[in-house]
């Protein structure tokens, strides 16, 4: 006669044989739905693949084809699949490309080749939510492929978002990239790269940034204060203190922030 101990025993392994099989079934369906035509059904497939993190890794290439899915959904259409999304709750707005990219970030470093990859895309929205996702998961690895990106490439949002991924992975080989970036034709760019160099708290980057200070655009000069303040150099607190004087009362509020920090 079977004890109870045998069974639970016996329950306990057959658990553990039925649940891979039923995770991975989950996947291939979720994997199905990100190939439908309703955006609303990709943005929840990617949102139930981002839930499963490393356990989605199938899912790779149909999250990777999906990124320049562009299509507007509503900011709320993963609710009750995700407790937490890094980029929704900004967003009023979501698309299934950005929502893979999140996906690609949770399931982690097998997606990190993929997404190198995916920057060669002809599709710039591809390409700037592979920036995004690449920026999430910090690997170096992808360090020198946008480095080169940010010289090459020609749209000023997937170069913006090249400087800031840049900034998020904080590795000091960015650092003359950036500085390069910082007489972009673009505010955006210019501001990224800015707020990517203070990010990387690199002493290198003080002159650029002190020439910075200058930039025609309000938003870049805060930005430059703003990565002064974080690299605490006292080579800039000259520069700082005629900023106080600035038109914009954000750069002069900024200004004094950065100040604030070399006392």
């Amino acid at each position: 006669m079977e004890t109870p101990g045998f069974m639970r025993l016996l329950l306990l392994l057959l658990a553990l044989l039925i649940v891979p099989t039923s995770q991975a079934q989950t996947v291939t369906e979720h994997i199905t739905s990100l190939g439908d035509a309703d955006p609303v059904t990709r943005s929840r497939a990617a949102c139930h693949l981002s839930r499963l993190r490393g356990s989605a890794e199938a899912a790779i290439p149909a999250l990777i084809a999906t990124l320049g899915d562009g299509r507007q959904v509503e900011g709320n259409v993963c609710r009750g699949i995700t407790s937490r999304n890094r980029w929704r709750w900004t967003r009023q707005l979501q698309t299934p490309g950005l929502l893979a990219a999140e996906a690609l970030g949770n399931i982690g470093r097998p997606s990190v080749e993929p997404l190198i990859a995916a920057l060669e895309s002809e599709d710039p929205i591809a390409r700037e939510n592979a920036v995004r996702a690449l920026a999430d998961l910090e690997d170096y690895r992808s360090v020198s492929p946008l480095i080169e990106m940010l010289s090459r490439e020609s749209d000023d949002a997937v170069r913006a978002e090249v400087a800031s991924a840049l900034g998020s992975i904080e590795h000091k080989d960015a650092v003359p990239a950036l500085v390069g970036t910082l007489d972009d034709d673009s505010a955006l760019v210019r501001e990224q790269a800015a707020w990517a160099l203070g990010n990387i708290e690199s002493p290198r980057a003080v002159d650029a940034l002190l020439q910075t200070l200058q930039d025609q655009d309000p938003v870049v000069r805060e930005r430059a204060a703003w990565a002064l303040g974080n690299i605490e150099d006292s080579r800039a607190v000259d520069a700082l203190m005629v900023l106080l004087e600035d038109d914009d009362v954000e750069v002069r509020k900024m200004a004094a922030w950065a100040l604030s920090q070399m006392i």
